[in-house]
């Protein structure tokens, strides 16, 4: 189902995520009690999104695939959030995982010139993101698969749902019973599989369509 235009609100009850007016209508008046989400592109979306769904209790994680941080600095707590890529804001040990200060790590590799190296472990420690031919982070890829597998109803806002094995999670969480919905500007390869797919900018209709 493809709509261009709303005229309705999402409104939050004290357990479920209520869809009223169009959304009723596309999505045949069901109620949720789990969010997942995918994507997310501006602060402003972020802001829209905690104040009006995450507040609520309803958003039980955010996957992402931003590295930027911009998740965390809307408010959204870290805890909740899963970072498929990484974090460009810190340095992390390969070996242990330990974080440090990404200033810090810099600071030494232009003063020596040798590689960092961590003081716990003596592992390599680089910068918090996913290269390429580095392997998926297992916890990360773990936990979105799970919180794909229990959610209701999950949501992908500002994605173009190309990049895998990310892409991959709204499928497993419709194959398993969940509503999706797929909001971006642009249409995907995985619009077919949507309970609803809204091709709109996604600050404005989030503004107005998210109390």
């Amino acid at each position: 189902i493809v709509r261009k235009s709303f005229n309705t609100k999402f409104t939050v009850s004290n357990r479920v995520l209520m869809a009223n007016g169009g959304l009723e209508e596309g999505l045949g008046g069901i109620q949720w009690e789990l969010v997942g989400c995918l994507g997310l592109g501006w602060i402003m979306v972020y802001l829209i999104v905690w104040k009006g769904l995450h507040q609520s209790g309803k958003v039980k994680n955010v996957i992402t695939q931003n590295i930027d941080n911009l998740h965390q600095e809307s408010g959204i707590p870290n805890d909740i959030i899963i970072e498929l890529h990484g974090n460009t804001t810190y340095a992390k040990c390969l070996d242990c995982g330990f974080k440090y200060n990404l200033s810090k790590i810099m600071k030494e590799f232009e003063e020596t010139n040798k590689p960092p190296y961590c003081d716990l472990c003596s592992g390599i420690v680089k910068a918090a993101t996913i290269s390429f031919g580095q392997a998926m982070p297992e916890k990360e890829m773990i936990l979105s698969q799970e919180c794909s597998l229990s959610c209701d109803l999950f949501i992908t806002i500002g994605s173009s749902l190309q990049v895998y094995p990310a892409a991959g999670f709204p499928i497993l969480a419709k194959k398993n019973g969940s509503k999706l919905i797929i909001l971006n500007r642009e249409k995907t390869d995985l619009d077919i599989y949507a309970d609803l797919v809204i091709n709109d900018e996604i600050g404005s209709f989030l503004s107005k369509n998210i109390n």
